[in-house]
């Protein structure tokens, strides 16, 4: 009963949400807009959890092309766009979403079990570290230094850190370097799936491993894996919805300058119908993960929704 009552609470939150969501993006972009008048709906319309169901899946491909980005320079907060009609500079995120971004990343590491005290090495460059990670770890009273990759094994050799943050393609560095714990940043687009990745980074670190799954178009993770290996899903910052083919359609339930509804992401994932053996109860887990298809190419420029 307790398990069935919290899963409700989860739902009707997510419907809040999205419904919000919803309603934002229609007032803000003419884009959404006109998609959905073509499909006759109407935030108004979302009365029940069934209706969304509905709602046209987007595709990036689907987006204008007047709007693009450079997605290296997006996700430091430094991205300068166009609307197509004369150069108009548009904000890549708000303060609102960037205190979203901080809140999602701190519900991560608390779930990680960092706290005060650790000492958090991150290697960059990966999305959102900066201008999100760091605030959150600060805030949780933990230490956070950044080091490029290439200097770790100058920098960590005698001096072991709490954890260590890095992605998949920065793994080779970790050769021979003593490390009790690693956070694996996989990006959606990477070969093959999350527990290939987790297995690499296990024989390559020795030490235990946590993933955090990062969609393409968030500046922030939105799944995190738990000590039994379950995918445990970020529910109050993305709801993700499963078409056929067991794709994931994400939509971000708190972003206003960047939101996503039903976006069809290039995850691919399988639900838990059972508790997680972690105990945990409080969010939706997925038991598998991986990208569809083949890898789409990160970095240069990509088209997104007009706000």
């Amino acid at each position: 009963m307790r398990k069935q009552n919290q899963w409700q609470k989860i739902q009707g939150l997510q419907q809040l949400l999205a419904r919000e969501t919803c309603w934002y993006a229609y007032s803000r972009s003419a884009w959404y807009r006109q998609l959905w008048d073509r499909w006759q709906l109407h935030p108004k319309d979302l009365t029940d959890w069934q209706v969304f169901g509905r709602w046209p899946q987007v595709e990036i491909d689907d987006w204008p092309e007047g709007i693009q980005l450079t997605e290296e320079e997006y996700w430091n907060g430094l991205i300068t766009v166009t609307d197509g009609r004369g150069g108009r500079r548009l904000v890549p995120y708000t303060s609102k979403d960037k205190e979203q971004g901080i809140e999602a990343y701190q519900t991560l590491f608390q779930f990680a079990g960092i706290g005060k005290g650790d000492k958090v090495v991150i290697c960059p460059p990966l999305p959102g570290l900066l201008d999100w990670a760091v605030p959150a770890l600060e805030r949780l009273g933990a230490l956070p230094v950044l080091i490029e990759a290439r200097a770790l094994a100058s920098t960590l050799v005698g001096k072991e850190p709490t954890v260590l943050i890095m992605g998949k393609e920065q793994l080779p560095y970790l050769y021979g370097l003593p490390l009790k714990r690693l956070l694996l940043v996989w990006l959606e687009g990477e070969e093959g799936g999350l527990a290939e990745a987790i297995q690499e980074a296990r024989q390559i670190s020795n030490g235990e491993v946590t993933a955090l799954v990062q969609p393409a178009w968030l500046p922030f993770p939105a799944a995190i894996t738990c000590e039994k290996g379950s995918i445990h899903w970020l529910h109050e910052h993305v709801l993700a919805q499963q078409s056929p083919g067991n794709r994931l359609l994400l939509t971000s339930l708190r972003l206003q300058a960047w939101p996503l509804v039903r976006y069809v992401s290039q995850l691919k994932g399988i639900w838990s119908t059972s508790p997680c053996a972690c105990g945990r109860d409080d969010t939706p887990v997925l038991i598998s993960l991986a990208t569809w298809g083949k890898e789409k190419k990160r970095g240069g420029q990509s088209n997104a929704a007009a706000r």
